[in-house]
């Protein structure tokens, strides 16, 4: 799950549906999530979706925290306004106590590290383990942590062990070494989202992970279709995944930022809840089509 701001509400929205539709079960294994993901992600993998009234319990929270951004006079960048804290009290509020203790080895929450000693190069990494309630609360932050937007001008520091990745691939190889480690803990860990926005799991790729993105776009698996016209092609792999130009995309960046009213973000979240069932729907279809030519050909 991508990074996309408030529109984060289309992810909710999404696996609400896919656990309805008969199909998380199977899919929720591994979480992969950048920003908005991240945090979405992390209340899949700790059970969330496991209690009743998910997207009621959700849905709330970032309504609230929208309302109070649209009270700001300028917004995400009102100086002294930091969404990461409202991030904060939404994990601490909705995390069970041993939330570190399931999302271990089935989250992988990416952050984009800065280490000095790469020439401030960024790169995306995953946070997989977590020592605590805390330190994961503490990994989908920075997950989230746009200096100068979400989490003010000061960067959050390093301190977190990561699984260090080839610039904009979500593939990592063997086991770090000591020094490597070492490297990780010294690099600066922001949003996940800045390298490559589309993280895949770390030990998977492309064809295995189902994107969900509240953007249109032909490369991902559920996404709301296009309605706006179309201003230009598929970009060259926007920040690692090909991304229609639309004007309905470009609104969804904005509300990403700028929070639409209440009820826009509502219905996002009720059209992604539509678009995660009918792709259970196409995906069981499809599922009956292989096994049927099977057993033909067998």
């Amino acid at each position: 799950m991508c990074g996309c701001g408030f529109m984060g509400v289309y992810h909710a929205g999404a696996v609400a549906g896919l656990r309805d539709g008969g199909a998380l079960h199977r899919l929720a294994s591994n979480v992969v999530g950048a920003s908005a993901g991240a945090l979405v992600g992390a209340l899949v993998a700790t059970g969330g979706l496991e209690q009743g009234g998910f997207l009621e319990r959700y849905l709330p929270l970032v309504l609230d925290s929208a309302a109070r951004s649209r009270r700001e006079p300028f917004g995400l960048l009102t100086p002294g306004y930091r969404l990461v804290d409202d991030i904060s009290r939404v994990l601490l509020s909705e995390l069970p106590p041993d939330a570190h203790l399931r999302a271990s080895g089935r989250l992988h929450v990416a952050v984009t590290t800065v280490a000095g000693g790469a020439g401030l190069v960024p790169r995306q990494a995953f946070v997989s383990e977590f020592g605590s309630r805390d330190s994961l609360v503490e990994a989908v932050v920075r997950s989230c942590a746009i200096p100068g937007i979400t989490a003010g001008w000061r960067a959050p520091g390093g301190g977190l062990q990561t699984h260090r990745t080839r610039l904009g691939l979500g593939l990592v190889g063997s086991a770090a070494s000591a020094k490597e480690s070492t490297e990780c803990r010294e690099r600066w860990a922001i949003d996940g989202g800045l390298v490559c926005n589309w993280p895949v799991h770390p030990a998977s790729d492309c064809e295995s992970t189902l994107f969900i993105a509240p953007f249109a776009g032909g490369s991902f698996d559920i996404c709301p279709a296009v309605s706006g016209p179309i201003i230009g092609t598929q970009t060259p792999a926007l920040m690692g995944m090909p991304l229609e130009i639309s004007w309905r995309n470009a609104q969804a960046i904005v509300w990403g930022f700028f929070p639409p009213p209440p009820e826009v973000l509502e219905e996002v979240a009720a059209r992604a809840y539509r678009d995660a069932v009918a792709w259970c729907a196409a995906a069981r279809l499809q599922e009956q089509r292989t096994e049927a030519a099977r057993r033909g050909g067998g």
